[in-house]
């Protein structure tokens, strides 16, 4: 797999989820969502990875493709609908959506189909807690980022939307760089 344009594609993503979720909160509660949502994305794929190393050894390993997709996003699904009936309307003011959870999950699970590891090494946990603990930093940066541009004297075009987004482009290209001394 090019770690090159996969890592780029957190960023990306990071910055379309605070912006999604900016208008529908008070600034306030940037930090503190983001912090949840990098814990529930770290909870659900600790889940799902529980899931595949109890269903891999069932099915063989000529199944991982579809097992990972399938346990990866029943475990978001399933943390999702938990988060729903047992903290209500705390989760959705954090703004813990299942379609966000969803993606985040779908998107860290990449790796895992087409490195050639097994599903169910330790090398395989390692990185889907690595690549949980970056989009979790991501989603705090960009938590941050609006009271740090809102103080800098930045040119009215500049401002507000067109600031995050550049900022995003420019930690993809940082991240792309990272991911093509990896790949």
């Amino acid at each position: 797999m090019n770690f090159g344009l996969y890592l780029p594609l957190f960023a990306l993503l990071a910055c379309w989820q605070h912006c999604q979720r900016a208008s529908q909160r008070a600034a306030s509660l940037a930090w503190p969502a983001a912090a949840a949502m990098g814990l529930a994305v770290l909870i659900s794929q600790l889940l799902g990875n529980l899931g595949l190393a109890l269903l891999l050894p069932l099915t063989g390993p000529t199944q991982g493709l579809p097992a990972i997709i399938i346990l990866q996003s029943a475990s978001a699904l399933l943390l999702a609908w938990l988060l729903k009936h047992k903290a209500g309307s705390a989760s959705h003011t954090l703004g813990l959506r299942p379609g966000w959870l969803l993606a985040n999950n779908l998107l860290l699970s990449l790796p895992a189909c087409w490195l050639p590891h097994s599903p169910l090494s330790l090398g395989h946990s390692m990185q889907s807690l690595l690549l949980s603990a970056l989009l979790s930093l991501l989603l705090a940066v960009f938590a941050c980022l609006p009271t740090r541009l809102a103080r800098s004297r930045l040119p009215a075009v500049l401002r507000d939307l067109p600031a995050l987004w550049l900022c995003a482009l420019l930690l993809a290209l940082a991240l792309y760089s990272l991911g093509a001394r990896l790949s």
